[in-house]
């Protein structure tokens, strides 16, 4: 019999990958994706982020709206948008390693990009951005919808859950984290700005109060 708490507390831990495939490379790299990056570090960091990205075959409009979700959130001061462009320009003209595909296209051929694929799964979602730059995803879960902000374990693991049902495997957790990027990216530069609020909100003059039921 499957314990469910049990169960969800190592639900987490399936998105990554086993420790034999982990290496000394990824633990030297944990802090480029963690924390705020500080003027002085802010070109070498996004530099070595995009290098990352098209090692794994992102193309480089991908790259692009990774490296200018993270330069918007992390850095301090944030880069001009020209500086994140030629950055992302520079390290597209590398070829990619292990066979990774840089078209940026979805097919199903087996050197696919997983973060691409990832990114045109999530197209049935409405990604927005709040008034303070912080983005959201709404997506339809059993008839109803669902908004949670896209840095939530909730949205990454809904993300995974596409993944599966579509190619009955799970994507790496890198690949995961460059859809991530991007998607937030898009919901910032291609998405409209709403207003957020949680069960109470004011609507053309009035107070709106979500009671909420057994289903959401």
């Amino acid at each position: 019999m499957i314990d469910i708490e049990e169960f969800e507390q190592k639900l987490p831990a399936l998105e990554e990958k086993p420790a034999e495939q982990c290496s000394v490379e990824q633990t030297q790299q944990k802090s480029e994706f963690e924390g705020p990056i500080l003027e002085g570090e802010r070109n070498k960091t996004l530099t070595s982020l995009a290098g990352s990205m098209r090692r794994r075959g992102m193309s480089e409009n991908a790259i692009l709206a990774a490296l200018l979700e993270e330069n918007l959130r992390r850095c301090s001061p944030p880069l001009e948008d020209a500086e994140v462009k030629q950055i992302a320009a520079s390290v597209a003209k590398y070829a990619p390693s292990n066979g990774g595909n840089a078209t940026g296209t979805v097919d199903d051929s087996k050197n696919k990009n997983q973060a691409t694929m990832l990114v045109d799964l999530a197209e049935k979602a409405e990604l927005f951005h709040s008034a303070d730059g912080d983005t959201y995803a709404t997506i339809d879960i059993d008839g109803h919808y669902e908004t949670w902000p896209m840095r939530s374990k909730w949205f990454r693991r809904w993300l995974i859950g596409q993944f599966w049902k579509k190619y009955k495997k799970a994507p790496g957790s890198q690949a995961a984290q460059d859809a991530l990027r991007v998607l937030a990216s898009k919901a910032i530069y291609d998405g409209p700005e709403e207003s957020v609020r949680v069960r109470l909100a004011m609507y053309n003059g009035a107070a709106w109060l979500d009671l909420a039921n057994a289903d959401w």
